[in-house]
């Protein structure tokens, strides 16, 4: 079993792997625990939200990841079907960006990223998300 350690984990719309190993995100929200997401319209679908992971693995290979986002009470309300595959051609740093599509919140509140390997919890972290201040309106 693969031993993963994660390092930092920032929350963004997407990513764009470019040349010379570096990474453009966009709609950056900020850097987890530390994120509040402003919605507009609860019980409607966000497109996409991204959470890129930065940490090592001590393995090569196919390295398996099941990621969530779960809510106040530990229910999940997003998740993947079965683990993906993430090759490691090296161990030492791994960069991963996890998608979610279409996801539905129905309300404000602290939810939690929990990423695991082979049944077991690799690392998690929360994220808020709030209702806009007044007068604040969606760009």
């Amino acid at each position: 079993m693969a031993r993963i350690t994660v390092k930092h984990c920032l929350i963004c719309e997407d990513s764009r792997r470019e040349p010379n190993s570096k990474v453009t995100l966009l709609g950056f929200y900020g850097v987890a625990p530390d994120v509040t997401i402003l919605v507009f319209a609860f019980g409607r679908p966000i497109p996409r939200l991204e959470f890129f992971v930065i940490g090592e693995v001590d393995a090569t290979g196919e390295v398996p990841f099941t990621p969530e986002i779960r809510d106040e009470t530990g229910r999940v309300i997003a998740g993947f079907p079965e683990s993906a595959k993430v090759p490691v051609t090296a161990a030492g740093e791994i960069q991963l960006g996890v998608v979610f599509q279409n996801i539905v919140f129905q309300e404000p509140g602290t939810y939690t990223f929990w990423l695991g390997s082979e049944g077991a919890s690799v690392y998690e972290t929360v994220f808020r998300l709030a209702h806009p201040p007044p007068g604040v309106t969606p760009t």
